[in-house]
C-alpha cells in the first residue's frame, strides 16, 4: 500500500470508528434502557471506556449516553451499578488512562481562541449541514449531509418522536445529540462543518431517516399507495448511490495544485526509509518554489515524524529545479550522487497522479 494512502488513512479509519462505534453505543443504549440488568450496564462501560480511545468527535456521544445511564441509575438508587459501571470503562479504557492528558482527550488544541458573539451564529450555521450548509476538510463532495429531500423525513421523525414518543428515553437521546453534536464538533473549533468531525452524525441520521419513512408509511393506508410509495423510496436511493460513485474521480486530490508533489513526498519518504543507509540524519530537501508550501504544512509535518522519526529534514526552496524532482543532501551538498527514477504513465499506476506522465525524480 501506498505510504500516503496509510498516512490519509488514519483519519479515514478514525472516522470509520466514530460513525461504527456510534452505532454500537446507541444500540448499547437501546439494549441497556430496555433490560436495565449488570449484563447490559457492564456492557455499556466497556463500550464507553472503549470509545474514550478514539477521536475526540465521538466524547460527546460517549459522555451524553454515559449521563443519561448515570442518572438512570440514580433514580433507581442503584450506587453499586455506578461504580460497577465505572470500574468497566476505567478497565476497557486501558493502559492509556496513563499517559493520556485533558487536552489529548478532549483534543482542546482544536477548540476556537473566538468563542464570542459569533458563537450564536457558528452554531446555527452548524446546524445547518444537516440539510444546507456546506462541509469541508477530507470529502471530496462538500454537501451537506443528506439532501433537502431527505431531510423531510428527519423532520417527520422529530415531530413525531415530540408529540407521540415523548417518553420514548432512547429516541430522546437521538434528538439530543442531534443537536448537539453540531455544537460540541463545530461550532466551539476551529474549523466548521469539518466533515471528519460530524462523523457521528451518520448512523444518527439514518436512524431518523428510517424512523421517518416508517412514520409516513404507516399513514399510508392504500396498498397500492404504499408500493408506489416505496419503489420512490427504492429509486431515489440507488439514483443517489449511482450518483455518489459515477460522478467520483479516480483520484480524490485530482484538482489539488499539490497533488503532484503529495506523490513526490511518498517516493521521497520510501526511499530514505528502504535505503536509510544512504542518508545523514539531518537532511536538506531542495524542492521547486510552488512545491515549497506543500512541505510546511502540518499534516506533512507530522507525516514526516511519523515515518521517518530518525532522520530531520529541513525544506529549501531552489528555482532551478522542476516540480517533478527533489535533490537530498546532508546539508553540506554532499550527496552520493544516485537518481531515484520513477516512470509514471501506466493507467493503473497509483504510486503517480490520475494522467500524470512526467517522470518523478530523486537525486541523493
Amino acid at each position: 500500500m501506498c505510504i500516503r494512502d496509510r498516512f490519509y488513512s488514519r483519519t479515514q479509519i478514525v472516522v470509520i470508528f466514530s460513525s461504527f462505534l456510534t452505532t454500537l453505543l446507541l444500540g448499547g443504549l437501546y439494549f441497556y434502557l430496555n433490560k436495565k440488568n449488570l449484563q447490559s450496564l457492564l456492557l455499556m462501560g466497556i463500550l464507553i471506556g472503549f470509545s474514550f480511545n478514539f477521536h475526540a468527535s465521538l466524547k460527546p456521544v460517549t459522555f451524553i449516553i454515559l449521563t443519561i445511564i448515570f442518572i438512570s441509575e440514580v433514580i433507581r438508587k442503584k450506587i453499586k451499578n455506578i461504580l460497577f459501571l465505572l470500574l468497566s470503562i476505567i478497565i476497557s479504557f486501558g493502559p492509556r488512562l496513563w499517559f493520556t492528558s485533558i487536552s489529548i482527550f478532549f483534543h482542546t488544541s482544536r477548540v476556537s481562541n473566538h468563542l464570542n458573539f459569533d458563537l450564536f451564529y457558528k452554531y446555527f450555521y452548524s446546524l445547518g449541514v444537516w440539510f444546507l450548509t456546506p462541509t469541508q476538510s477530507f470529502f471530496k463532495n462538500n454537501s451537506p449531509l443528506i439532501s433537502p429531500l431527505f431531510f423531510v423525513f428527519v423532520l417527520v421523525s422529530l415531530i413525531f418522536i415530540i408529540f407521540y414518543k415523548k417518553t420514548n428515553f432512547w429516541l430522546l437521546t437521538i434528538i439530543l445529540l442531534s443537536f448537539s453534536i453540531p455544537f460540541s464538533n463545530s461550532a466551539v473549533t476551529d474549523g466548521l462543518n469539518f466533515d471528519h468531525r460530524l462523523a457521528p452524525l451518520f448512523p444518527i441520521s439514518a436512524i431518523l431517516i428510517g424512523l421517518g419513512v416508517d412514520t409516513l408509511t404507516n399513514l399510508i393506508s392504500h396498498y397500492k399507495l404504499k408500493f408506489f410509495f416505496f419503489f420512490l423510496l427504492f429509486f431515489l436511493f440507488t439514483y443517489q448511490t449511482f450518483c455518489f460513485f459515477s460522478q467520483r474521480q479516480a483520484d480524490v486530490n485530482w484538482d489539488n495544485p499539490f497533488t503532484q508533489v503529495d506523490y513526490l513526498s511518498m517516493h521521497l519518504i520510501y526511499l530514505i526509509s528502504s535505503e536509510s543507509q544512504n542518508f545523514s540524519h539531518n537532511l536538506c530537501v531542495h524542492t521547486s518554489p510552488s512545491n515549497f508550501d506543500y512541505f510546511y504544512l502540518p499534516h506533512v509535518n507530522e507525516q514526516y515524524q511519523f515515518f521517518l522519526p530518525e532522520f530531520s529534514a529541513k525544506f529549501i526552496s531552489s528555482s532551478q529545479i522542476d516540480d517533478h524532482t527533489l535533490i537530498v543532501d546532508d546539508c553540506q551538498q554532499k550527496t552520493t550522487n544516485k537518481i531515484y527514477n520513477y516512470k509514471c504513465g501506466s493507467k493503473f499506476d497509483f504510486k503517480c497522479p490520475v494522467y500524470y506522465q512526467n517522470n518523478l525524480n530523486i537525486h541523493y
